[in-house]
């Protein structure tokens, strides 16, 4: 487990996440997840985490939303990132949907396999490194898990507000432990307000 779960980086939010962090890493663009990272769960973002995004995109870094979100809320991702990204940044699991195969549904592509990631690394320029790639989410049982199979690295950021969608409000007990059991913090002051390796 602690191969493919353990993210590279912690961190206490993505409003403390910094070019310079990224700059000293070496990392060029960064995916989040939505939901408990950027925003609390069903929610829009708010003052902070939007001067966050803006911080990162005129310091010239890539942003991407790679999300889980389907149906109402996938609808409302445009609407609530759309002046920080471009709309093909905006990635859900439809996304990945090959159109000439009927058989195939988003349930295919989401997290924790690696294909939103890997749909992102896609759009890059050629001499683009996955190495220099960062996912940030607060989920230690996907979002890691997609990454590592996707070649970039990972941030581990504390949940955002205290709201969950039932499947993953039913795994934060399992997180909890598996954090302990990896070395790493569960709550949010116990996580550097830097960009921190792991290892």
């Amino acid at each position: 487990m602690e191969t493919i779960t353990k993210p590279n980086y912690i961190i206490d939010g993505v409003t403390s996440l910094s070019p310079e962090d990224c700059q000293r890493y070496g990392i060029r663009a960064i995916g989040f997840d939505v939901d408990g990272t950027l925003t609390d769960y069903l929610e829009s973002m708010a003052e902070a985490e939007q001067h966050a995004l803006t911080k990162l995109g005129h310091a010239g870094l890539e942003l991407f939303i790679i999300s889980n979100a389907y149906n109402e809320r996938a609808g409302e991702l445009t609407q609530i990132f759309g002046d920080y990204m471009p709309a093909d940044h905006i990635i859900t699991p439809k996304a990945c949907v090959d159109p000439r195969d009927p058989q195939d549904t988003p349930d295919n592509h989401s997290k924790p396999k690696p294909d939103m990631i890997l749909h992102a690394l896609a759009q890059l320029p050629e001499d683009f490194h996955p190495n220099q790639f960062l996912m940030v989410s607060d989920q230690l049982f996907k979002d890691p898990v997609a990454g590592h199979h996707a070649g970039v690295q990972t941030a581990l950021v504390s949940q955002l507000g205290t709201h969950d969608h039932p499947s993953v409000a039913q795994q934060r007990a399992a997180e909890r432990t598996a954090l302990q059991q990896l070395g790493l913090p569960y709550s949010r002051d116990k996580y550097p307000t830097r960009l921190t390796p792991t290892e």
